[in-house]
């Protein structure tokens, strides 16, 4: 859980030009540096850090200026993964082309793996190159995961994403990723990790993603809790007034039963139609709930297979509510004004008996302490209790892209089950097959 602050959109303008729209192409430049963060950009790019918190990097070798907005940003490690969500009817890939040659595989919206090979024959690195691009996208939204799959040559880099809105300038998700426009602004990320999630069953397993030649899809923080048994229940319990419930859009996935307080109980169909599976989706929320802690319960009904947490989002209680100053309501004026010297008069008179009774109550109160205490100087006062601000709990540390050697990383599967049981059954995809348009090499 994070501490409270306003929410920006990722579509709006962002400090140092890190999302660039460009007018006359009708195309949203996405930095490689726009990335997520859980107070200030929530909408952001987010890099996986699964092997080290240093899997990606900010390079500065090279001819910066030659990038787009002079960054960059890469990975050596093995199967690492980014993961962006967006609006729009067309996206482009643009990275580093070094001398050599490369493998990537992406995927968009969950569908099968597309590979794409590219060579450089030269001897100097090509900047801003388009390796991979689509277009003719629904009105949804869409989620694009580019992963390393090349063991032998790990190299994976981003420039920026191009993305091409539907309106104005505006690609931000309705219901996948943190950074959903159907969350409200302030609304809080508590991973499936966070400690104040209670698993109330052993049968909960954390499930890990990780690029591969058939998979691409990337959980939030690479990292998800499912359980198969029915009636298995977690418990989360928060101080606010909505709640969001995240997990992935599976075929298989369960129908979940939500239960606030144990008084409200709704279910929501966690299952999608299709044979393969998208991420970050929006499962379930509820808003309007009073401003106090409240705790949500969340159960396997036993209809379909898999009942899994990606992440929550809840908007936190007013935190500091300001105590108004009464303003007087003047007395209604009387129809025959006094003259003016009456008022005077009675003013003068007034602060005259004012003055006095003022004298006379401090003297009277400065005895009765003289009496009590035998100290004149000594005065004792409370003052008013004031509210009570809850404080929240840290989040869970995200690293900045530093220039940071990576350490060595053995092979990891996708999919490992770092607790105990067995690994989620790879997705068999039975429609057509997605191939993208990469670029010509």
């Amino acid at each position: 859980m994070t501490q409270s602050y306003l929410r920006p959109r990722l579509s709006l303008v962002f400090v140092g030009a890190l999302i660039v729209a460009v007018n006359s192409q009708n195309v949203v430049r996405v930095d490689d540096s726009s990335v997520y963060h859980p107070t200030s950009n929530l909408g952001g790019i987010q890099y996986s850090r699964r092997f080290s918190p240093y899997e990606w990097n900010t390079v500065t070798a090279g001819d910066q200026s030659q990038r787009y907005n002079n960054t960059y940003t890469q990975t050596q490690t093995w199967r690492s993964q980014l993961f962006f969500a967006f609006q729009g009817s067309a996206i482009a890939y643009y990275a580093d082309r070094p001398p050599g040659n490369g493998t990537l595989a992406l995927s968009l919206d969950g569908g099968p793996n597309v590979l794409v090979n590219w060579t450089n024959a030269g001897t100097t690195t090509q900047y801003q190159q388009l390796l991979w691009s689509d277009n003719g996208l629904g009105s949804g939204d869409h989620s694009l995961v580019i992963g390393n799959a090349n063991r032998n040559n790990p190299s994976l880099g981003l420039d920026y994403l191009a993305v091409t809105p539907w309106n104005g300038a505006d690609i931000t998700p309705q219901r996948t990723g943190p950074g959903s426009s159907a969350v409200s602004p302030g609304a809080l990320v508590v991973d499936n990790e966070d400690p104040a999630i209670q698993y109330l069953s052993a049968t909960w397993k954390q499930w890990v993603t990780s690029g591969s030649t058939s998979s691409q899809n990337m959980y939030f923080n690479s990292t998800e809790h499912c359980t198969t048994t029915a009636g298995a229940s977690l418990s989360f319990r928060f101080n606010g007034t909505a709640l969001w419930y995240f997990a992935e859009d599976y075929a298989t996935s369960s129908k979940l039963r939500f239960a606030i307080d144990g008084q409200i109980e709704q279910y929501a169909n966690a299952a999608g139609t299709r044979t393969y599976w998208s991420t970050q989706k929006l499962v379930w929320g509820i808003t309007g709930l009073t401003p106090e802690p409240h705790t949500v319960t969340v159960t396997h009904t036993g209809e379909g297979t898999w009942a899994c947490l990606d992440f929550f989002m809840y908007l936190p209680s007013s935190q500091n509510q300001a105590i108004p100053t009464p303003t007087p309501t003047p007395a209604p004026g009387r129809s025959n004004s006094p003259p003016a010297g009456a008022i005077a008069g009675g003013v003068v008179g007034g602060v005259t008996l004012v003055a006095l009774l003022s004298v006379f109550v401090l003297l009277r109160k400065r005895r009765q302490l003289q009496r009590s205490t035998g100290d004149p100087s000594q005065a004792t006062h409370a003052e008013d209790p004031m509210y009570q601000i809850k404080q929240v709990d840290p989040p869970y540390s995200v690293n900045n892209l530093g220039s940071i050697p990576i350490p060595e990383q053995q092979p990891y599967g996708p999919h490992n089950n770092i607790g105990r049981g067995s690994s989620i059954p790879a997705t068999v995809w039975t429609g057509s097959t997605y191939t993208g348009h990469p670029e010509p090499h």
